[in-house]
Parts: structure tokens; C-alpha cells; sequence
């Protein structure tokens, strides 16, 4: 029996990637044209075996200038974990050794569409601030959070300096919010041209799409927001806990219903 031939552009990509792990993070490989003179094979086979070292992590490509070393993925992808608590991303992350830095793209007052008076079970003339800041992992961009908040009830965040520290902290400090229960809806996207740029991430790359809203003890929501997060550094964990895990009688109706989170803390 026969070992079929390994394919040209498979070949090529192992060479590639021997060559890829002695460079630094940021250095650019040849073009496409000097890499099918270099190994003497179609344009086709060249790009074959750069896109499968993209999906490996290990290169990533800029649009307008050129395939680059990736930067090395953290050992423990920076993910959002909601499990009984609301620390939001800078309580999370920071608690895990990473170094958390913003910086504030817009901080101003608008007033509520359609999705926002639905969400904050607001009315059209009820101001909300709205805040987009793009967060740093680490000191590498990693996503781009949008985050609007009833005004008459926080008043003054929007001259607030947010380039550091938690937004949920403030809130509970500042204005005593009590961030009882929250509600996630995770979907798939695709990076665009703005986001980028800033970002530092190919256009049109796969994107990670968060949408939160935060709820008070009666139910109210106070916070609604969504992330837009690098697909390639990013991860959800949750962690479903049924009344039985967490001791509760199911027989007396002693649990949390669909939608809160128990013992929630800061």
C-alpha cells in the first residue's frame, strides 16, 4: 500500500512555520510573490499555507500591509466568567494576575432608540450616558465594550475618569448599585474596518459579540451594554449550577428562578 504524496502547500507551511518560530512578535514575512520565488511553487500554494498558520495563531495578516508574528496567546485565554458574582471584565481579569488598561473612546449623553428603551425600560426623553471604551489585556487590544447607563439615576459618570479601575466598582461605591442579577447573550460577528484599526486584528476576522444587560434586587435593569472581543484571545465560560448543586429544597420552591444570580457579590 502506498503513503499518498504530502501536498505542496502542506510542505511549504512546515517550512514556514520552522522559519516563524525563530522570528519575534511583529516581525513580517516575505510577501507572497518572493515567498512563491523562494520556494518555487504557485501563488495559490503560497496562500494555502500562510492561512493555515493563520488559523494556528501563529501568523496573523493586516489588510493593506502584509502577514506578521502573531503575539503569543496568553497561557489562559482572558475570558468573561459569570459563576454566582458580577465583577464585570477589570474585576475579573485582574483577579487572575493580568494587567487591565483603557482607553475611553466616547463618554457623552444620548438619548434612547428603540433596543435602549426596551432594554432600560426607559422613555425616549430619559437621557442615558453612553460610554465605549477599548480595553487592553496585558497592554495588547482585546475588545471594544459599549456601555449605557440610565443618567437620572447616574448622574455625573459621564464626567468621570474611566481610564482605570471598574465601572462596576464605581457604581457600587459612588452610587450604592446593587448589581443583583444579569442577563448574557453571546454571538459570533466579524471585525470591522474601524474596529480594526483599533484592535489591531485583521478586517473582517472573526468577532465575539457580548450583550449584557444588569439588573437591581427588583428586577430593574441599570446597565445594558455589548463587547465586541478578538476571537483569537477571547473565551465565555459559564457554569450552570442547578438547585441540587447549590443546597437548595426544590420541594419548597427554595431556588432562583431563569435569569439571576444567586449570593451575587462585587
Amino acid at each position: 500500500m502506498t503513503t499518498p504524496p504530502v501536498p505542496k502547500y502542506f510542505q511549504v507551511q512546515e517550512i514556514l512555520r520552522q522559519k516563524v518560530l525563530n522570528l519575534s512578535e511583529g516581525d513580517q514575512i516575505p510577501p507572497e510573490l518572493e515567498l512563491c520565488q523562494m520556494f518555487q511553487v504557485s501563488r495559490i500554494t503560497i496562500r494555502k499555507a500562510i492561512e493555515g498558520l493563520v488559523q494556528e495563531g501563529l501568523l496573523v495578516t493586516i489588510q493593506g500591509k502584509g502577514t506578521f508574528v502573531a503575539r503569543p496567546k496568553f497561557a489562559e485565554k482572558p475570558r468573561e466568567r459569570f459563576v454566582n458574582q458580577i465583577t464585570g471584565f477589570y474585576g475579573d481579569m485582574t483577579s487572575r494576575g493580568y494587567q487591565v488598561s483603557t482607553q475611553v473612546l466616547e463618554q457623552t449623553l444620548v438619548f434612547p432608540d428603540k433596543v435602549l428603551i426596551e432594554k432600560l425600560k426607559t422613555e425616549p426623553d430619559q437621557r442615558l450616558i453612553k460610554i465605549v471604551r477599548l480595553r487592553f489585556v496585558n497592554e495588547y487590544p482585546h475588545h471594544i465594550v459599549t456601555t449605557f447607563l440610565p443618567h437620572g439615576r447616574f448622574g455625573g459618570i459621564e464626567n468621570c475618569d474611566l481610564r482605570e479601575g471598574s465601572l462596576y466598582a464605581l457604581l457600587r461605591e459612588r452610587y450604592n448599585a446593587q448589581l443583583a442579577s444579569a442577563r448574557f447573550v453571546v454571538e459570533a460577528s466579524t471585525c470591522s474596518e474601524i474596529e480594526a484599526g483599533l484592535l489591531n486584528y485583521p478586517f473582517a476576522a472573526p468577532i465575539l459579540v457580548v450583550y449584557s444587560q444588569v439588573f437591581d434586587p427588583s428586577g430593574t435593569p441599570i446597565i445594558y451594554g455589548f463587547s465586541r472581543l478578538r476571537a483569537d484571545q477571547s473565551q465565555m465560560e459559564f457554569e450552570v449550577l442547578t438547585p441540587l448543586a447549590l443546597g437548595k429544597n426544590t420541594s419548597n420552591g427554595d431556588y432562583h428562578e431563569e435569569g439571576t444570580a444567586p449570593n451575587t457579590k462585587g
